[in-house]
C-alpha cells in the first residue's frame, strides 16, 4: 500500500506522451541490467531449488525446471520483441527494460 500511495504521489514519468502514454525509456546501461537479471535468474535458482532442503532428485527437477522456464521465457518474448520492433533486443527481456 505505501508504494502504491508514493507512486500516486510522484504521478506519471516526465517524458509521458499524450493520452497517457509512455514514450520509451532505454536503460542507461545495458550492463548493469543484463547484470540484475543474471543475479535475479540465479536467486530464482537459490529459491526453487534450495526448497527442497537438501542436494536430491526434487532440487534437480527443479533447479531443471527454473532453467527452461526462464530460457522459454526469453526466447519467447526475444521473437515477439523481433517481431513487434523488427530488430533483435536482449533488454526486452530483462524484468528492467
Amino acid at each position: 500500500m505505501g508504494a502504491l500511495a508514493y507512486s500516486i504521489i510522484l504521478g506519471p514519468r516526465m517524458g509521458s506522451g499524450p493520452n497517457g502514454v509512455i514514450k520509451s525509456h532505454r536503460p542507461h546501461s545495458i550492463s548493469n541490467v543484463m547484470l540484475g537479471t543474471a543475479f535475479l535468474w540465479f536467486g530464482w535458482f537459490g529459491f526453487n531449488a534450495g526448497s527442497a532442503l537438501g542436494a536430491n532428485l526434487r532440487a534437480v527437477m527443479a533447479f531443471l525446471v527454473t532453467n527452461l522456464a526462464g530460457c522459454t521465457g526469453a526466447m519467447t518474448w526475444i521473437f515477439m520483441d523481433y517481431r513487434l520492433e523488427k530488430k533483435w533486443s536482449v533488454v526486452g527481456v530483462t524484468p528492467y527494460g
